[in-house]
């Protein structure tokens, strides 16, 4: 019989381990939240109850698969298309000129740029991004061929959400949150209730399973990016875990690059290289000391 039962100790050594291996910070009041997302995995865990989990962890019977699958619940995987639509305002009349127009004059007869989207969750982020450059170059009249100069990298942590992103398709629900009927019409096909997103979209983004609390440069061979798109993530980290994280993101901006943060987080205090820029309703931040 299970028992989803908790006591404060074992509360205490399941979210060490969880903040061990996501980097992902659960104070006591969330103790709820443990309960509900890992009492209703306890069959993929091989226990009956929270006394059980901790002993496993304890003595390190935590097997990989069963690791991911902790990982997939207690993360938060809420996300739909344009979410917080300023950013993706900015990034259309501001950020994409500027990059092209430095990249032009750094001499590229076809500029590349790089965007990282590092929270990417099911994928709604990473093809936002896509729409909007691919409507970039038509609102300016630039050659549609220049939509594959552009790289996005969208990473994340839970491998479920990276394996639902990379289909690109998504129920009634989810296509009805942040999407104009312009936009389903034009970048979508649907089939019964499903909706596919357009495979020229999907050519230009990679999906990669990337820790953001852990030494970047020794995952996935990441490049330097232009812009990098960071929303809604700092915000489950303890100060020390989002210090370090921002640290890594300020080492993969190129010296003219954008990191853009989700709308109620910042930088602030944290006495990092950084120099804010508001464009329109949102906040970006640029590297500096380089």
């Amino acid at each position: 019989m299970l028992d989803s039962n908790i006591t404060a100790q074992e509360f205490l050594v399941i979210r060490d381990y969880i903040h061990l291996i996501s980097g992902i910070f659960l104070h006591p009041e969330k103790e709820y939240l443990v309960k509900q997302r890992l009492s209703s995995i306890f069959d993929k865990l091989a226990v009956k109850s929270f006394l059980e989990l901790a002993l496993a962890i304890q003595k390190g019977q935590i097997n990989n698969s069963q690791k991911e699958w902790i990982i997939t619940a207690i993360t938060t995987n809420e996300t739909f298309f344009f979410r917080d639509i300023h950013p993706f305002d900015a990034l259309k009349s501001t950020i994409l000129p500027q990059l092209y127009d430095e990249s032009k004059r750094n001499g590229a007869v076809f500029p590349k740029i790089k965007i990282w989207s590092a929270a990417a969750s099911t994928g709604q982020e990473a093809y936002s991004i896509a729409i909007t450059i691919d409507e970039f170059l038509d609102e300016n009249k630039l050659p549609k061929t220049q939509f594959h100069n552009f790289q996005i990298i969208a990473t994340d942590i839970d491998n479920v959400s990276l394996e639902y992103a990379k289909l690109g398709i998504y129920n009634s629900l989810e296509i009805s949150r942040g999407l104009s009927q312009q936009h389903k019409n034009k970048y979508f096909t649907k089939t019964n209730d499903k909706w596919s997103i357009n495979e020229n979209l999907k050519k230009i983004i990679q999906f990669r399973k990337l820790s953001l609390h852990e030494n970047l440069h020794l995952q996935n061979n990441l490049p330097t990016f232009d812009l990098i798109f960071a929303r809604n993530v700092l915000i489950y980290f303890d100060d020390s875990t989002r210090f370090k994280i921002i640290q890594n993101l300020y080492k993969r901006l190129e010296k003219s690059g954008f990191l853009v943060l989700g709308s109620a987080e910042s930088i602030y205090g944290l006495n990092l290289p950084f120099l804010s820029s508001t464009i329109g309703n949102s906040i970006f931040y640029k590297p500096t000391n380089y």
